[in-house]
């Protein structure tokens, strides 16, 4: 799914696209925020570098790839879950 990623994103973008379009939506007509606009390339790899370096540095044991991981689950969650 990530293989393509540099070619405009690849699959993973495709995937996130409708989905970050509703979440900017429900978050300016529930809390009244404008979410900046965002390319999806970006959103799809800071989700890959956040999981990746954070799993990596929670294998060796260091408290910062917990962190990494829970800011990945922070963001990525309500956009990827739209409940």
């Amino acid at each position: 799914m990530f293989n393509e990623l540099w070619v405009a994103g690849g699959p993973a973008a495709n995937a996130l696209k409708p989905k970050f379009g509703v979440f900017a939506s429900r978050e300016q007509s529930h809390a009244g925020i404008q979410v900046p606009e965002i390319e999806i390339k970006h959103l799809s790899t800071a989700a890959i570098f956040l999981e990746g370096i954070g799993g990596i540095l929670f294998i060796f044991g260091s408290s910062l790839g917990a962190y990494l991981l829970i800011i990945h689950q922070l963001i990525a969650f309500p956009i990827l879950y739209d409940f």
